[in-house]
């Protein structure tokens, strides 16, 4: 059935076969943001930035924009490390880590454009509930835990794991999206990390 020809190889010939990866698909926007990206309202604010919702003109699905000024990163270096952490998230590919498509830069400010999270914190879900169900604690702590061994498994460390840092996939829901990378480190097989990292001290 159908209109297509069928080629018989023979067996001297090789089967190629295409291998994806993580991140193949993230690339940088070659032009400016804004003519891809319709943005919306502002969903948080940092030491370097904010957060904002957008809209992909052409499929119309909605996003989070993270817009960090290049004037409060005072050095190469902190550039640098923003770079950094969006060329480590590229490498990732998990349900409970916030997935990067696009990555853009102007005279002013980089862009990370990630998925969006509509749920809010997690610490916010238990602030409000004051008690998470057991149910409920274990099906976060396996979420949890996946990623962090996913993580791992690829010599790679948050190092900043709070539940400020987790988000939910929607109101309702109770997906967590690990976020915030800004700590993120690799290191090799049986290497030790020593700084103390995401701590507050009192």
């Amino acid at each position: 059935m159908g209109c297509g020809s069928i080629q018989k190889r023979g067996d001297n010939q090789k089967r190629e076969s295409v291998v994806l990866f993580p991140g193949q698909f993230v690339k940088n926007l070659p032009d400016s943001i804004y003519s891809y990206y319709q943005m919306r309202e502002t969903l948080g604010s940092g030491a370097f930035g904010t957060v904002v919702s957008a809209v992909h003109k052409a499929s119309r699905e909605l996003r989070a924009i993270k817009i960090i000024s290049k004037i409060k990163l005072h050095s190469e270096e902190s550039k640098n490390k923003v770079i950094n952490e969006v060329l480590i998230l590229k490498k990732l590919d998990h349900p409970h880590i916030i997935k990067v498509f696009e990555f853009s830069e102007d005279e002013f400010n980089l862009y990370v454009v990630m998925e969006l999270c509509r749920g809010g914190e997690l610490l916010d879900t238990v602030v409000k509930k004051r008690c998470v169900s057991e149910n409920d604690s274990a099906l976060f702590m396996k979420q949890i835990l996946s990623a962090v061994f996913y993580m791992h498994s690829k010599g790679i460390v948050h190092r900043d794991l709070k539940l400020e840092n987790m988000l939910l996939d929607s109101n309702v829901s109770k997906n967590i999206k690990i976020v915030d990378f800004g700590l993120i480190k690799t290191k090799k097989l049986n290497e030790l990390l020593q700084i103390a990292c995401g701590c507050r001290c009192i």
